[in-house]
């Protein structure tokens, strides 16, 4: 199963993926603040349409951060691995903080 969130940023995709590895980095430090959980040894790898998460926060190994739009509409997608075991829900807390941040930070840098 796969857990999709989706936001949607006022800015050009070329713009937002220029920004997008640096973005998810930062994110991944507020997810983890947010669901008080340690972050280290960040590792991304570069998509054709995106990132992929290797470490960082545990919990969000292997989501991914997928970039599309024309114009100056971005829709950004995030897909992230899912497991019943998120019963305290850490993972979803920490995958809605994820998406929340990438979109803020890209928002404000496009």
């Amino acid at each position: 199963m796969k857990l999709i969130l989706t936001q949607y940023v006022d800015a050009e995709p070329v713009a937002v993926n220029h920004h997008l590895e640096r973005a998810v980095c930062h994110a991944l430090e507020a997810a983890a603040d947010r669901i008080a959980a340690p972050c280290h040894d960040v590792a991304t790898e570069q998509m054709t349409d995106g990132v992929r998460v290797h470490g960082g926060l545990q919990i969000l190994d292997g989501s991914e951060v997928h970039v599309s739009g024309e114009e100056r509409l971005t829709v950004l997608r995030f897909v992230v691995p899912w497991t019943s075991a998120d019963r305290d829900g850490a993972k979803f807390l920490a995958a809605n903080t994820l998406a929340h941040a990438i979109a803020s930070e890209v928002a404000a840098v496009a």
